[in-house]
């Protein structure tokens, strides 16, 4: 999905917040405007103007400009109602990120890396069986990978259902999940058989196939 604004809508969002923004001139001015055309023409038809052309011009002139108005306040509430929803989206990307730098995750971290230098050759293993049966053997290893891979799984949830940034998280993550599930692609297949759900850590996965989520 592409999320980047064409220049167009660009152009018409600076226009609609321009025109927001100076609203009382350019409400005033439309009023003054609409209301010397419709009295020239007026004029120019008849010969005479009359108090209740002025009346009428000024009427008129003011419910154009108001209708015009409520357009562009409509369209200027709706683009910053989604740009706050994405600020927010981006705010809970930003903390979810820094969640990634704190003490117990780091601890996990280090506790699965550990595991992995020792045990590399068992990861090698296409089916993933060997090294599963050893993580199993250290419940304080296991805990920690299942950990990582779980909180992969949570955020990416969370961007496929809409709920959290994507851009942010895959400027911040996207490299890391790819390496994390290419070197524990084997151990997840094994996983899924062990557990018999074929859907165990699918969606986080889905990044290493073509990097996108939110399609």
């Amino acid at each position: 999905m592409n999320k980047n604004p064409s220049k167009f809508s660009f152009a018409v969002a600076n226009f609609i917040e321009f025109m927001f923004n100076w609203r009382l001139f350019v409400f005033l001015a439309g009023i003054i405007g609409i209301t010397f055309v419709a009295i020239y023409v007026s004029n120019d038809s008849n010969g005479v103007v009359t108090r209740k052309d002025i009346i009428s011009s000024i009427s008129s002139s003011t419910i154009i400009v108001a209708l015009f108005y409520t357009i562009i306040t409509y369209e200027y509430n709706r683009n910053k109602f989604k740009h706050d929803v994405q600020l927010s989206k981006d705010t809970l990307a930003f903390n979810i990120a820094l969640e990634w730098h704190k003490a117990t995750m780091i601890d996990h971290l280090n506790k699965c890396r550990d595991f992995i230098e020792i045990h590399r050759s068992r990861l090698t293993n296409a089916e993933g069986k060997e090294f599963y049966d050893e993580l199993c053997k250290n419940p304080v290893e296991k805990s920690a990978l299942i950990s990582v891979l779980n909180f992969f799984e949570a955020f990416s949830l969370a961007i496929h259902h809409g709920v959290m940034g994507e851009d942010l998280s895959k400027e911040f993550f996207l490299s890391i999940v790819l390496e994390w599930h290419k070197d524990f692609a084997p151990v997840i297949r094994h996983l899924r058989t062990v557990k018999r759900n074929d859907r165990i850590y699918k969606v986080s996965q889905d990044w290493h196939k073509n990097g996108v989520l939110n399609k």
